[in-house]
């Protein structure tokens, strides 16, 4: 058995394999190969079978899957709209994320991918939920677990008070709040 890139003018590279029986103990449904996956990219596995006839069968060597370093990812109870930002490595490969927290919309910038998630009514504080990325090149979502996590109401301002200011020596205008001196000025 060989495998081949598809890049022109590679020479085909003999691979280990091993047979669920063993050799030569007849039809069998399933090889075992033993291939280098260092490199991503596109290949050619070349079978030889027992007629002298090689068969080509196409074969893609993804790279590794994104990795999210900074979770979980806190969401405020009562909001509607929260942006997300993921960070972590090979983040560009995220085509789409899902999660039962409600619709997330976005896209990869530069090394971080950012978004917005639009949270469901509802979630109650303490609870966590998944991410489901969209991987460029698999057909199944990549899970991760615990990604979000709802915390508590964002506090709000209810309202705001000016204070009296001490001896300034300068009138303070109306509309006009007191600032704390700069240094270096007399």
């Amino acid at each position: 058995m060989q495998i081949e890139s598809s890049t022109r003018g590679a020479k085909p590279a003999d691979v280990d394999f091993t047979l669920p029986l063993g050799k030569r103990y007849g039809p069998q449904n399933s090889v075992t190969l033993n291939l280098d996956t260092a490199k991503p990219g596109e290949y050619r596995l070349l079978l030889a079978q027992s007629d002298g006839v090689s068969h080509q069968v196409p074969l893609t060597v993804l790279p590794p899957n994104p990795k999210i370093s900074n979770i979980p990812i806190l969401l405020n109870v009562g909001e509607t709209h929260e942006a997300i930002r993921l960070q972590g490595s090979r983040l560009e490969r995220i085509e789409a994320i899902s999660s039962e927290a409600g619709e997330i919309t976005g896209a990869p910038e530069s090394q971080d991918w950012s978004g917005e998630i639009v949270l469901k009514a509802g979630l109650a504080e303490g609870r966590r939920f998944r991410l489901l990325l969209k991987v460029k090149g698999l057909a199944n979502p990549v899970p991760v677990p615990d990604a979000l996590e709802m915390v508590g109401a964002r506090p709000g301002i209810l309202s705001v008070q000016r204070s009296q200011a001490g001896a300034l020596g300068v009138d303070i205008g109306a509309d006009e709040l007191p600032a704390a001196p700069r240094r270096g000025w007399c």
